[in-house]
């Protein structure tokens, strides 16, 4: 028993002995190693621990007591040498990280510091490709926007039906393509301005422009919300007009950019490019509506037989609501005349006015010229005075003149007063003031598409004379807004 435990101790105090030994021996590279030779010993001692017990159990004493004191020491000392190591080993993974990162972030600062000029000037090159094909798309803008005009100017002077309905045919053709190439721009200078503010932005960040970012963020806002409202009814269509100044505000910052990225001279030839701005340039003027009305239109013509047995058979004129249409007036009745007054001429329409008179006209036209050929074709036939008439939103405009077709027309400038602000109807001084000086000129009045009225006095040879009786309605009445107009 004492051979066992002398050999049991001996092997104690060389575990202990190498145990003491790895733990000053631990280096960071062999560190994967000592850990397997600690784990190694720690299996050994944790055996003899158990031989020991097992002996003890058998014969207890002193010798066998100091042993299993011993070995429990030892256990602790390897598993501490374990613990110290494997936090050793973590220790240099988290430093040789952090150094891998600091040396990659390091490394990324140089390129960005070496870089960033050449990549801020391959983006904006990508960007001015865009720039250009927004600029071609406008091109095409301009030419819709010229075509939708000339067809109005072409429908004003239709001087025949056909000529009309190809004008507005015309129109609506270039409305169709305004809308489409507008929508275009709208969609692709939303898509540049929005990746060209995030790359311009991104610079900025990287290079702590904080000043210059807000400054930018505060112009375009500023933009949006003041040169928009201005801009408003100015022009045809918002986003195609806000494009230059979009764009302007934008290259402000990239000026400011460039001077620190990419140095002066580069900055200086982009501030030239900026100065080429042309912000009225996109300002195209609005086209407006087509005055036409949905009426059904037909020029007049003599017939070989009447087309109405009567002259009560003749329908009632269908006014449009909206837009302007023109008739031939043949004449008022207060009782209606044989058929045969009318020659044959069709289609007629009748309407019953206020005054209790029956109004009979001729052919519906949408412009003044285009029924040139109409009052023609009605002298031709015989009619001695055929009038040119219009409604405008369904009313009557008894203030027309008619300066296109009628052979009698005045050739010298004519003028008529109009006065705004009586929506409640004329003031009993105004009325007054107008019988009195001006006695034998009809009062009209109409409705503009705002739903104002207005109310015409006249038709004037002499603009002095308007200009006269104008002053004494606006003496007479200081509410009403009173000027006179050239027809």
């Amino acid at each position: 028993m004492v051979e066992i435990t002398k050999r049991i101790l001996l092997a104690v105090v060389a575990t202990a002995t190498m145990a003491t030994t790895s733990l000053a021996q631990v280096d960071s590279s062999f560190a994967e190693r000592q850990l397997k030779q600690l784990a190694l010993r720690s299996e050994r001692v944790a055996a003899q621990t158990e031989q020991t017990k097992q002996l003890y159990q058998s014969e207890p004493n002193d010798s066998l007591t100091l042993v299993l004191h011993e070995l429990g020491r030892q256990a602790e000392s390897i598993a501490s040498a374990i613990a110290h190591i494997e936090a050793s080993i973590t220790k240099a993974e988290e430093e040789a990280k952090a150094a891998e990162q600091a040396k990659v972030a390091q490394q990324q600062s140089d390129e960005v510091a070496k870089g960033m000029s050449h990549t801020f000037v391959t983006a904006l090159k990508r960007y001015t490709l865009t720039e250009k094909e927004i600029e071609a798309v406008y091109t095409d803008y301009a030419a819709h926007h010229s075509a939708a005009m000339q067809s109005i100017e072409a429908f004003d002077n239709a001087t025949s039906l056909a000529e009309a309905q190809k004008a507005r045919e015309d129109y609506n053709t270039a409305g169709e393509a305004l809308l489409a190439t507008a929508t275009t721009i709208a969609d692709r200078s939303d898509q540049l301005f929005t990746s060209k503010t995030k790359a311009l932005v991104w610079f900025a960040d990287s290079l702590g422009m904080a000043e210059e970012k807000a400054y930018f963020i505060e112009q375009n806002d500023q933009i949006e919300a003041t040169f928009m409202e201005e801009l408003r009814g100015k022009c045809t269509d918002l986003d195609v007009a806000m494009y230059p100044y979009r764009k302007a505000a934008l290259m402000n910052l990239e000026v400011k950019l460039a001077r620190r990225i990419c140095g002066t001279e580069y900055a200086d030839s982009l501030i030239g490019e900026m100065a080429k701005i042309d912000t009225e340039a996109a300002l195209f003027a609005p086209v407006g509506k087509l005055k036409w009305a949905a009426a059904k239109y037909g020029e007049v013509t003599i017939h070989q037989q009447n087309k109405y047995s009567s002259a009560s058979n003749i329908p009632r004129i269908k006014i449009p609501s909206e837009g302007e249409v023109y008739s031939i007036m043949l004449g008022n009745y207060a009782s209606l005349p044989s058929i045969s007054t009318f020659r044959k001429a069709a289609p007629l329409y009748s309407e019953r006015r206020a005054d209790g008179r029956t109004y009979i006209y001729a052919g519906l036209y949408p412009t003044a010229k285009s029924a040139q050929q109409g009052i023609e074709t009605l002298r031709k036939a015989g009619f001695k005075q055929p009038t040119l008439v219009m409604w405008q939103n369904g009313l009557r405009r008894d203030d027309f003149v008619d300066r296109t077709s009628s052979a009698t027309a005045p050739k010298a400038a004519m003028y008529k007063i109009e006065i705004r602000g009586a929506n409640q109807g004329l003031s009993e001084a105004v009325s007054n003031t107008i019988k009195a000086k001006a006695p034998r000129k009809e009062i009209s009045k109409f409705t503009t598409e705002a739903g104002a009225i207005v109310y015409t006095v006249g038709i004037f040879t002499k603009e002095a004379e308007a200009e006269a009786l104008s002053k004494a309605i606006g003496a007479a009445d200081s509410a009403v807004s009173v000027r006179v107009v050239k027809i």
